[in-house]
């Protein structure tokens, strides 16, 4: 049977091969109506953007020229719509690096531009992002979690690694029942709700080397190969 090019599936709906070259986060925004994808910019390049499609019409566009020489690996939607997120200044497609340190951002999503940001001095990236109880917790690859403000992004507290292991992206992981858990590289501990203090649950028998997900009450996360499954314990008192 012959297919058509509206026929494909997968189906392309948009590129960005300069801004996005390497996509590192997506998400659906509140609207329903359109996708977001930013990572990454093309070689030789320094500084990702964000792509735009809308499902309703067809349309891509860009939003570029954000924070210099900043790219987005990680973010999410503020109830209005507004992206929050974190980055990464490394150019990894050869590209002259040219921002001193990462950041979390929020970005207006009507007018395209940064509302408010945070730069962290002596890190390379900010690994992974999580909107919960009215605050920011973002992720620092030496498994230190900052919790923000995230209108003004100002910076409220730092939860110290614990020697728990490192940070890693797509590791804080809020379920549907709004609880937040919190992926090392040796241990998986819970955000309580009520105090904010990190609780570790459990030590990793394999040592997690990326990525996360929650379902069913269960949580999964990747060690090399592997793919292991932990079940989630009852809720904190």
């Amino acid at each position: 049977q012959k297919t058509g090019k509206n026929d494909a599936n997968p189906k392309t709906l948009g590129q960005w091969k300069l801004d996005v070259t390497r996509p590192r986060a997506v998400q659906m925004h509140p609207d329903g109506k359109h996708v977001v994808i930013s990572g990454y910019p093309d070689y030789g390049y320094c500084g990702g953007g964000f792509g735009v499609h809308n499902l309703a019409t067809g349309k891509n566009t860009l939003i570029k020229d954000w924070l210099n020489g900043h790219s987005c690996i990680t973010f999410r939607f503020a109830d209005n719509g507004d992206i929050v997120g974190g980055t990464d200044i490394a150019a990894p497609g050869g590209g002259h690096q040219v921002a001193k340190a990462p950041a979390i951002f929020r970005l207006d999503w009507k007018t395209g531009k940064v509302a408010a940001f945070t730069e962290f001095p002596g890190y390379s990236l900010v690994a992974d992002v999580e909107l919960w109880k009215n605050k920011l917790y973002a992720v620092l690859p030496n498994g230190d979690l900052a919790v923000a403000d995230p209108v003004t992004m100002k910076i409220e507290k730092k939860i110290p690694n614990g020697s728990l292991g490192y940070g890693r992206r797509n590791t804080l992981l809020k379920t549907s029942d709004d609880r937040l858990f919190f992926l090392q590289t040796n241990a998986i501990s819970e955000i309580h709700p009520v105090t904010g203090e990190k609780i570790p649950l459990a030590r990793m028998k394999y040592p997690l080397s990326s990525a996360g997900a929650v379902d069913s009450g269960h949580s999964d996360y990747s060690s090399g190969t592997h793919v292991i499954r932990w079940q989630i314990p009852a809720p904190l008192k």
